[in-house]
Formats: C-alpha cells, structure tokens, sequence
C-alpha cells in the first residue's frame, strides 16, 4: 500500500432494511437473511454489526450477489438486508422502500486503498510519488467541488446526478499517514475473514504497506481520527 484515504461521510457503509422492516434493531436479525457481496466490505460490515448484538455470522443467513442483484431481492422481499456501501446506500435509500438499520460510520475504518507493484515501487518511484501526491490533490479538490465531482463520478458509473451529488456533498475525503493503527485496522479485517473461513491462511499484512511514502505527501491526518 502506498496511500490511504479515510471517506468519512453520513452512511459510507450501511446495513438497509425495507422501511416497512418488522426489523428494528440488529438482534432482531437473528434467523434473516442478509445480502452482500463475498469478502466485500458490506461483508465485514455485517460481521462487525451482527457482534455488537452478540450474535455471529452462525446466526444468519447470507447471501452473496453483486450490488444490482441484492437490490432486487432487497425490494422484493426474498432477504430482509443488505450490507453495502455508496453511492448504493444513498440510492437505495432515496429510490427504494428502504431504510438504514446501522451506519459502519462507528463500526469501520472506511479507508480507501491504493496499491503498488513492488517492482513498480522500485523502478517507478518518482512518478508513484507524483502520482499519490495528485490523488491527494484530486480528492482536496473533490471536497470543495462536489457538484463537478458528482458529475465527472455519474458519467462513470451511470447512476443518477442527483445520487452522485448527494453522495459528494455527505462524503469528506481526507489522506491519512501509513502508521501502526492502520496497519493494525487491516490485520483486524483480515484475521476476521481468517476466522470466517474467507482466507485459508493467516496474512501478515505488515508486508503490503510502504510508510516511505508518508514522507512527500502533504501533512496527514491520523488514521485513528
């Protein structure tokens, strides 16, 4: 890993139920069924709600489909959540009969990843250097220009205007420092899945991360804020 930015924003993650949802708390998921997306960060989500009411994965049923999918079968009734993450929250909150039962604002890190070949890393420093400096930029930007950065993100990815749009005016993208606790936030993840049977083998994910290129970007907040 050579960058990580922290998206803070009102439902970055969340776990939706139907508004009409008998479900009002995360105990009452006991014996539902809930859909995400394998290995996925609704996934841990889940994982990480369905503990904080004493209950495991054991304790539900999941189901694993890509995000168009578990729309569907949110809206038509045939599971009872979906653990996801934007712009699907905003749109499916805004569009749908659906209603956030808990926000991974509290419960998650909600950092944002970039990665590097170590041979790229080694033969393309320079220009790695440069180009984590203009994301960090670019992200700056983002923060201070949601309307043009809803736009450019819509023509991406199809959804509406009015989605993107919301989602950038909720969300603050902030570049964070490669230290210990974000180091540590990820072993915590990956020894979950671990746990979960989602790795087959303990990851030392100390390996992944590179804190040299801490040292030329702008000053950083902390990954603990």
């Amino acid at each position: 890993m050579v960058s990580i930015i922290h998206a803070e924003g009102r439902n970055t993650t969340a776990l939706l139920v139907p508004k009409d949802s008998p479900i009002k708390t995360v105990a009452d998921l006991k014996g539902k069924k809930i859909v995400t997306g394998r290995g996925s960060i609704g996934h841990y989500l889940a994982i990480k709600a369905l503990a904080t009411a004493g209950l495991t994965t054991k304790d539900v049923q999941f189901i694993f489909l890509l995000p168009s999918e578990s729309r569907l079968v949110l809206d038509n009734g045939t599971v009872d959540a979906w653990a996801t993450w934007d712009p699907y929250t905003t749109v499916v909150t805004s569009q749908s009969q659906a209603r956030v039962l808990i926000s991974g604002n509290k419960l998650l890190s909600n950092h944002l990843y970039l990665a590097a070949t170590q041979k790229a890393i080694a033969d393309k420093r320079p220009q790695l250097d440069d180009f984590v400096a203009r994301v960090d930029r670019a992200y700056a930007w983002a923060n201070t220009h949601p309307d043009e950065y809803a736009a450019a993100q819509a023509k991406i990815t199809g959804l509406p205007l009015a989605v993107h749009i919301e989602v950038a005016k909720d969300t603050h993208l902030t570049p964070v420092a490669i230290d210990d606790s974000v180091i540590s936030g990820l072993q915590a993840t990956a020894d979950t899945y671990q746990k979960e049977g989602l790795l087959t083998q303990h990851i030392d994910v100390s390996q992944g991360f590179d804190k040299s290129f801490n040292a030329k970007r702008a000053p950083l907040s902390q990954a603990s804020r």
